[in-house]
């Protein structure tokens, strides 16, 4: 079996090493094809790799890939306005691993004995074979190349899903951005180190802070390295680009480094980090117009009722079926699941003598059947913390419930409530 993969992202390549570890020797042929250049093109800082994702990664023998250069947590805090903490959630380190993006998805596809071609724009997927099979096309013009499954693992704008479900294929605003950048001790100029930078960065400790108008997470990346993130309304940034003297829909793309700076200042003091720390770790930035320094305006997807198309051997992983917002840390880990268990689903299928032309009854739709559920629970606790970024919800401190794990925390909260005969509330700890 041809098998084609779309997208060198966390979904792309652990399809890619799951199918080379579960399918039967011989049996599928697979090419990943990515439009960009090299993992350092790929947008964004760093992944969350939680526990179902380090566990599926575990099953393929690819734990390793987080494991290598990533670090390694064991606490989620959240602290209020006043700066008390509200909660502290235990994680298990040997299954909670942050690890900075670039690298990751670099030890990921260095697992993979596929080819991998990089710059390889896709611009249309062709039936062909009678629908039995389909070709990709390019945007340069390069020869196709025909598959007889399509795995669609490209992210966000997938070509799949505007081709293929084009009214599901619009992305929703929910109301507000972050600023996402990576810290690192060895730019810190004469080696002046904020007090007690090192401790955090090599930490296992993920915080959560909210101001009066912003939020702000430190994610440790180890190594000395600490990735921020500044979250914000759009009232509030409107308000804040105006008052660094810009117009209030001034592209970040279009700023100089010094006003990038400036707005992340002014948003960072506003959150009462120890000892001024978060305003602090900006001066360990080198550079404000690199890639490693980006604002992120948050929006999501509606997971697809059939991740996969009628007529054509196509399906679609990861956030090509379901953009979710970052706000608990789940999308990298449900692409890694998702490719994970799609390939022993197919690989099942292989080795069951099963043929191409039942794949869509046999593979598509038992992979669309068994994932929905968990998609649409987490799209539902994704979508309810967005609260956490908003300005107008701020005095509540943080909505808790969103990050209680559902097979723990919804028995727990229920118990709760009915011995309460109250609803959980923001400052209970509700685990």
């Amino acid at each position: 079996m041809q098998v084609g993969i779309l997208g060198a992202g966390p979904a792309g390549l652990t399809a890619a090493v799951a199918l080379q570890r579960y399918a039967p020797p011989g049996s599928v042929d697979i090419t990943v094809l990515d439009r960009y250049n090299s993992s350092a093109d790929y947008p964004g800082v760093e992944y969350g790799i939680q526990a179902r994702a380090m566990r599926a990664l575990h099953r393929v023998r690819a734990d390793d890939a987080a494991r290598r250069r990533g670090n390694p947590v064991d606490r989620i805090e959240f602290y209020n306005r006043n700066g008390h903490r509200q909660l502290a959630l235990r994680v298990d380190p040997r299954w909670s691993i942050g690890v900075l993006r670039r690298e990751f998805l670099t030890d990921l596809a260095s697992l993979s004995a596929a080819p991998l071609l990089r710059g390889h724009d896709v611009n249309a997927i062709v039936a062909a074979d009678g629908g039995r099979r389909v070709d990709v096309t390019f945007a340069d013009g390069q020869p196709a190349r025909r598959f007889d499954l399509l795995v669609a693992a490209d992210g966000v704008q997938s070509v799949a899903r505007r081709q293929f479900f084009p009214a599901d294929a619009v992305t929703h605003d929910r109301g507000f951005s972050a600023i996402y950048l990576l810290v690192d001790e060895t730019k810190a100029p004469d080696g002046n180190m904020p007090p007690g930078f090192s401790s955090i960065a090599n930490g296992g400790t993920i915080r959560f802070m909210r101001g009066s108008f912003a939020t702000a997470v430190w994610f440790p990346a180890g190594n000395g390295r600490l990735t921020l993130a500044l979250g914000f309304d759009h009232a509030t940034r409107a308000h804040i680009w105006v008052s660094q003297g810009l117009p209030p829909d001034a592209a970040w793309q279009n700023l100089s480094g010094v006003q990038r700076r400036s707005l992340a200042r002014r948003i960072a003091a506003d959150v009462p980090g120890p000892g001024g720390l978060v305003v602090q770790a900006l001066d360990l930035v080198e550079d404000w117009v690199s890639p490693d320094v980006y604002l992120w305006s948050m929006r999501d997807s509606d997971p697809l009722a059939q991740p996969y198309t009628a007529g054509l051997p196509v399906v679609l992983l990861g956030d090509a079926a379901h953009a979710f917002l970052p706000t608990i840390g789940m999308g990298a880990s449900l692409a890694i699941e998702d490719a994970e268990i799609f390939s022993r689903i197919l690989a099942r299928h292989l080795a069951g003598g099963g043929s191409l032309d039942e794949l869509h009854t046999k593979v598509l739709q038992r992979f669309g059947d068994h994932r929905r559920g968990v998609w649409l629970d987490l799209m539902t606790r994704a979508r309810d913390a967005v609260t956490n970024w908003r300005h107008e919800t701020v005095e509540q401190g943080f909505v808790l419930s969103p990050f209680v794990p559902t097979r723990v925390g919804s028995a727990l909260v229920r118990g709760y409530e009915q011995v309460r005969g109250r609803t959980l509330t923001p400052t209970d700890h509700a685990a």
